[in-house]
C-alpha cells in the first residue's frame, strides 16, 4: 500500500529550504530516481532515463517464438 500525502510547502524564508530539500531527496531516493535528478552531479554524470526495450519472447524460453494461449492474454499482439 502507499501513502501519498499532497502538503503544500512555502518557501518563505531561507530556513525553509534545507528541510524542503531533504524531503525531495528522501522521496527521490526512496522512488529509486535521485541518480537522474541529483544537483550535486555534472550533467555528464546523471544517469540517463531512456525507453526501455520490449522482451523478446524467445530470450526468455529457448526457442520460443509465441505465447501459449492464454485467456488473461488474448489481446497481447508479439508483432507490435
Amino acid at each position: 500500500m502507499t501513502l501519498t500525502i499532497n502538503a503544500s510547502v512555502r518557501l518563505t524564508k531561507k530556513s525553509d529550504w534545507q528541510p524542503w530539500f531533504s524531503r525531495i531527496k528522501t522521496r527521490a531516493t526512496r522512488e529509486c530516481v535521485w541518480e537522474y535528478i541529483n544537483p550535486d552531479l555534472s550533467p555528464e554524470n546523471l544517469l540517463v532515463n531512456t525507453m526501455p526495450q520490449r522482451p523478446e519472447v524467445a530470450k526468455f524460453h529457448t526457442g520460443s517464438t509465441q505465447l501459449s494461449p492464454n485467456p488473461m492474454v488474448s489481446d497481447l499482439n508479439l508483432n507490435d
